[in-house]
């Protein structure tokens, strides 16, 4: 950070300690352990600091120091700020928190990006547009400088990831008439540069009910701000390759389902990424379901993708997904609706896809009852033969929910080999790290959010307020 530079804040530097390195060594820093490093330098430095005791070297852990990250944002950035230091604080280093009201593109890229890019981060993640569509940013005009941000920053940083704009139902007309159109600007040029992914914001936003919100349905409530700063956190760590090396960025080696999705997408059967190189499991804080086109792709691909089967007897399935739709029905896996149609986008439920695996498997009769207290007496052999091979799993309440929605995750771990490798182990806490440079600014086209928005509650959790350094 240069010295007097008008957004920095005044705090002292951040100390020099094995969780920050210098700018000129920040390069070799990057994929190296702490103790390969001090190795490295030592080696280098030879007759000046003299040879290194090779049993205290030997003994020395070496632990691996998480790439950093910065974070750009606007208002919604600053009602979570606390928060997102929270979640970062003993995870990853966080270099610099460049966040204001009324950000837009332009002004962060003419303001703040040389300050970024004089030590950049590993990571960046953007939280950027809701700025450019209260000040009227025409669509192609966002574009352009969405272009100008990502070619200057693309060659320096490893990773970027861009949180998208809410589309509808806000306060603010202005953003509700803009944003669909740029988060198509967004997408397109997201996919200009390898490095770059697009995390889909404006999907929770729309299934998020109004506890997540203020009163202007944009900013964050208390809720929803907690909410913010896990999908900045965890669109962060999967930039981070030690964490994930999976087909989907989305999925951290350490879930659960992250076997699971790595076979199926291996053997043919996951194929769809959302267009933003996810498995989305998750939108925010909200598990997403299996769908009934999704279930009868996967399980006509993990079957083979068998062929001969007669014409699917629902009018309104698509072309492309005919075939597997087709020998679903023929199998008897799945019955059609009341009304005839096959709805693809419909949620599948768990008792149907726990139905549709059993009948696969060739509905072999019940041993051993099933666990779980809600099964009807017509799934109960495909209970039974489920809960004895760790096909699905009930609740802590000892019931299944067989009308519940199935979730992605948990269809994935269902319809994969129950015979795979544990996911690996969680992450252990690396910080506490020191806290980021902070910058501020003042758009020239003022704080409209702050003039024509509700009034903001200070209260920042159930938990009490987070102090941030």
């Amino acid at each position: 950070m240069a010295a007097g530079s008008p957004d920095a804040d005044r705090r002292p530097p951040r100390p020099v300690d094995g969780d920050y390195l210098h700018p000129v060594v920040r390069g070799l820093a990057r994929g190296l352990t702490v103790g390969c490093l001090v190795g490295l330098l030592l080696a280098t430095a030879g007759g000046i600091v003299g040879p290194v005791d090779g049993a205290a070297a030997a003994g020395a852990p070496e632990v691996a120091r998480p790439p950093d990250v910065t974070f750009v944002g606007d208002s919604l950035a600053v009602r979570s700020e606390d928060q997102v230091r929270a979640v970062f604080r003993d995870s990853r280093p966080m270099n610099v928190l460049a966040i204001t009201d009324g950000a837009y593109v332009s002004w962060v890229r003419r303001r703040w990006l040389d300050t970024i890019l004089r030590d950049p981060p590993s990571i960046l993640v953007v939280a950027l547009g809701h700025g450019d569509g209260t000040h009227s940013t025409p669509p192609a005009a966002f574009a352009a400088e969405v272009r100008a941000f990502l070619a200057a920053v693309v060659p320096h940083v490893d990773c970027v990831r861009w949180l998208d704009v809410r589309e509808r139902w806000t306060y603010y007309r202005n953003v509700n008439r803009r944003a669909a159109a740029y988060n198509r600007m967004l997408r397109r040029e997201a996919a200009r540069f390898g490095t770059v992914e697009v995390v889909r914001y404006s999907a929770w936003a729309d299934q998020a009910d109004d506890s997540f919100f203020e009163r202007d349905r944009l900013h964050p409530s208390p809720t929803g701000r907690w909410v913010f700063a896990r999908m900045v956190r965890h669109a962060a760590d999967g930039c981070d390759p030690n964490l994930r090396t999976g087909p989907y960025w989305d999925v951290l080696d350490h879930e659960a389902h992250a076997p699971a999705v790595r076979w199926l997408h291996r053997h043919g059967v996951l194929r769809e990424d959302h267009g933003n190189g996810t498995f989305a499991a998750r939108l925010g804080n909200l598990p997403q379901p299996l769908t009934r086109g999704d279930l009868a792709r996967w399980l006509w691909r993990r079957e083979g993708r068998p062929s001969g089967a007669p014409p699917p007897p629902w009018p309104d399935v698509a072309p492309p997904l005919r075939p597997a739709a087709g020998w679903l029905a023929d199998e008897g896996l799945v019955r059609g609706l009341a009304d005839g149609s096959f709805r693809a986008e419909r949620a599948v439920s768990r008792g149907e896809l726990l139905r549709a695996l059993w009948l696969l498997a060739d509905a072999p009769p019940a041993e051993v009852p099933a666990p779980w207290s809600d099964i009807p007496a017509r799934l109960a052999d495909a209970a039974a033969w489920a809960w004895s091979n760790g096909v699905m799993a009930g609740s802590a309440d000892g019931r299944f929910g067989p009308t519940a929605p199935v979730t992605l995750a948990a269809a994935a771990r269902a319809v994969a080999p129950q015979d795979l490798p544990p996911p690996a182990p969680a992450p252990a806490p690396s910080g506490p790290y020191p806290p980021p440079i902070r910058l501020y600014g003042d758009p020239p086209h003022g704080n409209w959010f702050g003039r024509h928005r509700p009034p903001v509650p200070t209260s920042v959790s159930p938990g009490g307020s987070i102090r941030s350094g």
